[in-house]
């Protein structure tokens, strides 16, 4: 009895074994069927979606859109899937889930560049609603040339954050605009209104300042020449002061090198020289004006005519003098001839 009851017990526990042997052994078999299928349609999806990377590159190019980024994303897609399939013929581990990234790189590009599109077009509509002659648009042209050219480039990314940006910068500038605006209008009105009760104070003030220019624009000149001849002089002496500290710190100190010092004594003699040849063409220029106001203080005395009349004068009255001297001296020899016949009647 005892042994039968043993004999039972082990024909289960040998029954219990198979079974669960067999178990195991479908299980595994089922997981590597499964697994092989799984890497076979890995396999597939990889080359799947290589094959609608192109398409998607094919579409961004018929919408215009620069496709260099996406070539070479396929093309290293493509590198990644020839180097699993060697593998793969090796009987090597292998995995095609590298090709699927790629091809999900390929699809947000897609949707950026067309989402980039639509944002600038977006962008471009409000800029033109928005601005009108006279506002400055400098800051946000160069923002949608900067959007334009991340387009152009393919950095979809970089466009948000530039349209956000843009937006700003329209809202400011029609701000600014605006404020200016009401500020001209203010002032103008302002200005109209003091022109219109002033005007004839104005018109006298004018007329005064361009009396006293033209009065006195040759004590101006002569003074503005004045003080760019002073300027001159000073920057020379500053010249000549910077010479002598560049002789103590070579000769006697020896703090700089001669070659600096002989380029900056070099410059500092020829803007010395530069200056020698501007003092004198000023100081002529004001030796002229001076001149020219000294003639008109101390004009030249026109000659006197009386002299000249005295002179005729005199000239006629010696004539006269003459004149009766001569009759004078006829009538005198003419009693002399009487005489001398009286005599002679005699």
């Amino acid at each position: 009895m005892y042994k039968k009851e043993i004999n039972m017990k082990k024909n289960i526990i040998c029954n219990v074994s198979l079974v669960t042997f067999i178990f195991i052994l479908s299980f595994s078999i089922t997981f590597a069927s499964a697994l092989t299928e799984t890497n076979k349609t890995t396999q597939q999806q990889a080359a799947a979606c290589i094959n609608d990377s192109i398409k998607i590159m094919n579409e961004l190019a018929q919408d215009g859109f620069n496709t260099l980024r996406v070539n070479d994303t396929i093309r290293q897609a493509s590198l990644t899937y020839t180097a699993q399939s060697v593998l793969k013929d090796k009987k090597q581990n292998y995995d095609f889930t590298s090709v699927a990234n790629y091809c999900n790189q390929i699809v947000q590009i897609r949707n950026n560049a067309f989402s980039s599109r639509d944002e600038l077009g977006a962008l471009l509509r409000f800029y033109n609603d928005s601005i009108v002659p006279g506002m400055d648009t400098i800051g946000i042209d160069s923002i949608i040339n900067e959007i334009k050219e991340d387009i152009n480039t393919e950095r979809y990314e970089e466009v948000p954050p530039l349209v956000d940006e843009a937006y700003s910068e329209i809202s400011n500038v029609k701000a600014s605009y605006t404020t200016l605006n009401i500020f001209y209008k203010n002032t103008t009105k302002t200005l109209q209104s003091f022109f219109e009760a002033y005007w004839q104070t104005i018109v006298i003030l004018l007329i005064i300042l361009i009396v006293a220019f033209f009065a006195y624009r040759t004590k101006i000149r002569e003074w503005m020449l004045n003080r760019k001849i002073e300027a001159l002089q000073l920057r020379k002496k500053t010249l000549k002061e910077l010479i002598m500290n560049l002789q103590i710190n070579y000769f006697q100190e020896g703090k700089i090198p001669e070659g600096e010092y002989n380029i900056k004594t070099k410059k500092f003699a020829e803007l010395i020289r530069d200056i020698d040849r501007q003092i004198p063409l000023l100081k002529e220029q004001l030796a002229k004006i001076d001149s020219k106001s000294n003639k008109k203080e101390n004009p030249k005395k026109e000659p006197d005519a009386s002299p000249k009349i005295n002179l005729v004068a005199n000239i006629k009255s010696s004539f006269k003098q003459i004149k009766k001297n001569k009759i004078k001296l006829r009538l005198r020899s003419n009693k002399k001839d009487k005489a001398k016949k009286k005599k002679q009647g005699r």
